[in-house]
């Protein structure tokens, strides 16, 4: 919609339809968002709202733990969460969607987790009863 007479786009009633956050070893944590809207209008004058960015480092896949109640396990390699929410539109009125309806929302996560030692490890592919093990895997079953 962005033109050689627009400038800017104003968006009213934005809702995030999905989105994905991503990180890797060694690299940022990423982030992408597919937004809806009731409607978009450009806009030929803007005036600057002096956002200023945050005096914060970006978040770097060192800072990545995984804790399962009060125990930390293994070296997490690589993550993705995935959220879509399917909006599905409302019947248009003139120009402007009236609203959405959110349709089964769906979440997916993966995780790559390196065990820092081999019985860790099998107690957790054999299920072996273990307090926070055991909340993983209701975690886990939740999103089959």
């Amino acid at each position: 919609m962005i033109g050689a007479s627009a400038i800017a786009e104003r968006a009213v009633g934005l809702l995030v339809d999905s989105a994905e956050i991503s990180f890797e070893e060694d690299g940022f944590l990423t982030a992408s968002l597919d937004c809806r809207a009731k409607s978009i209008t450009a806009l030929t004058s803007y005036t600057d709202p002096a956002i200023s960015i945050p005096d914060k480092q970006p978040f770097k896949h060192r800072d990545v733990t995984v804790t399962i109640g009060t125990t930390t396990y293994g070296y997490v390699t690589s993550g993705r969460i995935t959220i879509n929410n399917n909006l599905a539109e409302l019947p248009r009125s003139g120009d402007y969607i009236q609203g959405f309806v959110l349709q089964g929302a769906e979440y997916e996560g993966e995780v790559e987790i390196v065990f820092e030692n081999f019985s860790l490890m099998n107690d957790f592919l054999s299920k072996t009863a273990r307090d926070a093990f055991n909340s993983l895997y209701e975690i886990l079953d939740r999103f089959k």
